[in-house]
């Protein structure tokens, strides 16, 4: 009975904390998605069901990658040579690699369909948060001396 009691008593604490971080990861996992769909009806961006939404965030998040390597590609370049790159210079050349790569995206798939302008504007969205979150590492990693 003892060894019973003990082994509940290990158990129920694991099972709370694992319960816990599922319910937090199912929540972001969400609020991140309906966050993003939000954004797809505003910019008036179609599609055909949720699989192909699901499709595109994958071939997204591919891409994503892609453009992160080659942004810290010419970053590396640029600064041998002795070009000092500008936060504006930053945001406008990930501006347009992140339009490349929806572009591309919107013409590989045909159950997903983004005006131009759409495109555009989704693009500086992304730049926006990725520089704003690379902002927030970088201002976390040194932290103020006040």
């Amino acid at each position: 009975m003892k060894q019973i009691r003990e082994t509940i008593e290990k158990i129920i604490p694991i099972a709370i904390v694992s319960l816990l971080l599922l319910f937090a990861v199912i929540t972001s996992i969400i609020l991140f998605f309906f966050f993003n769909v939000g954004i797809f009806e505003l910019l008036g961006i179609e599609y055909d069901s949720w699989t192909s939404i699901l499709l595109f965030y994958g071939l997204s998040l591919i891409a994503d990658a892609v453009v992160t390597i080659v942004f810290m590609y010419i970053k590396i370049i640029c600064s041998k040579v002795g070009h000092n790159f500008r936060r504006l210079h930053e945001f406008i050349l990930r501006v347009v690699l992140n339009f490349i790569a929806i572009y591309t995206i919107d013409e590989c798939m045909s159950s997903v369909r983004i005006s131009f302008v759409a495109e555009v504007v989704f693009a500086l969205i992304i730049s926006t948060i990725d520089i704003s979150i690379t902002a927030s590492k970088r201002d976390s990693g040194n932290p103020r001396s006040e």
